[in-house]
């Protein structure tokens, strides 16, 4: 097993990724793995979901230190292996060059704005949040590019500075919403709220369809790995270790990514106690706190950003996931239909539901955790996996 490292960011001992080989399940593993010991016999999965930004990480170790279920265990939040394809993005070394050297282009620019016009349009003095925009369509491009060594870097960043100069005119002379115009790096066009493939010509609800592999660029479609491909084996690698894990993600409108993680754990030897949080909070709230969250980026060396305009979609999608999981996971003939590789069943007791909500910075209110009803775990005959200690 990787030896426990102290997280930062980057972490420290995990190198900066310089070009996609680089980015193997070895090294990925030692990003993920935290300061205890997370092999378990009786392992636990928590599923962490909610807008970005909505503060999940925060809200996860307050939660965790003080769930009795997890006490029971001697479990606690660093126990836990800790999944999440924005830590391997966020260690991506020319990911994280470009990205700052455009964010201050992006800045310079604004700055050069005559002060006279930013007061008649009502613009703020230092920074607009358009601006964040043409970075939010960068990670996708980092994320899912197969079989290229620069990440698909090579022709994203020079679309970046054309859209960051863009935005500076639409600002200085708006006409019509940015949003509208289609993005050139994404394998998608919004349709309403649907996204509709540029190369199939179908319409989705969620993003799955493009993350999962199952569309092509036409005769330019990349073969090999992509980061999204390692983020993914080694997600089931630590599953079927029986890991306890977190996993920090974000669903659709509907059960379908739930239903894909209990795929996963169909090729684990033991069952997991599954614990689903969703975590929410008003716009405003995100809004605040993903401004904090990209200037303290911008501080240790990069810029990972979402576009404000869809946070509203974010929340909706999220809770609307969290409805869907909750009803169709408290069916006991549809629970019963997962198992692990043994033919164990899992059973609506395995799972628990809890709905965290951050209150507006303003109101001085700690965060109200609700314990969804949901028929509590009973005490399980441990089972020792394999590769216990």
């Amino acid at each position: 097993m990787a030896a426990a490292i102290n997280a930062a960011s980057p972490r420290k001992g995990v190198p900066q990724f310089k070009k996609l080989q680089n980015v193997t399940p070895e090294a990925v593993e030692k990003l993920f793995m935290p300061t205890k010991n997370p092999i378990s016999k009786d392992p636990v999965l928590v599923i962490a979901i909610g807008s970005p930004g909505v503060g999940k990480t925060t809200s996860l170790i307050d939660v965790l230190n003080n769930e009795p279920l997890l006490k029971a265990h001697g479990i606690t939040y660093n126990h836990f292996y800790n999944v999440s394809l924005d830590k391997i993005a966020e260690h991506i070394k020319p990911y994280r060059n470009e990205t700052v050297k455009a964010y201050k282009y992006a800045k310079n620019g604004y700055n050069a704005i005559n002060k006279k016009i930013k007061q008649s349009l009502s613009l703020p003095e230092d920074f607009h949040d358009k601006l964040y925009d043409p970075f939010a369509n960068l990670y996708t491009t980092l994320t899912t590019k197969k079989g290229n060594n620069t990440f698909g870097l090579q022709n994203a960043i020079p679309r970046l500075y054309t859209k960051i100069n863009a935005e500076l005119k639409q600002l200085q002379a708006p006409v019509k919403d940015a949003d509208s115009a289609p993005v050139d790096e994404e394998p998608f066009t919004m349709v309403g709220t649907d996204f509709k493939c540029k190369y199939c010509g179908k319409s989705f609800k969620t993003q799955s369809h493009f993350t999962s592999g199952t569309y092509k660029k036409n005769k330019g479609y990349q073969k090999g790995g992509s980061i999204d491909n390692v983020f993914q084996q080694v997600l089931q690698e630590g599953l079927e270790r029986s890991y306890n894990m977190i996993y920090d993600t974000t669903f659709g409108p509907n059960k379908n990514k739930m239903d894909h993680i209990m795929r996963l754990l169909t090729n684990t030897p033991v069952k997991y106690t599954i614990i689903l949080i969703h975590i929410t909070a008003s716009e405003e709230e995100i809004q605040r706190r993903i401004r904090q969250r990209q200037l303290k980026m911008i501080d240790e060396g990069y810029l990972r950003a979402i576009k404000f305009s869809r946070i509203p979609h974010y929340i909706k999608e999220n809770a609307d996931g969290y409805d869907a999981v909750k009803t169709a996971y408290q069916d006991p003939k549809y629970v019963t239909g997962f198992s692990t590789k043994n033919g164990e069943h899992y059973t609506v007791s395995d799972f628990k539901f809890i709905n965290i909500i951050n209150h507006d910075a303003n109101t001085g209110k700690m965060p109200e955790i609700r314990h969804d009803s949901i028929k509590r775990s009973p005490v399980r005959k441990s089972h020792k996996p394999a590769n216990a200690p």
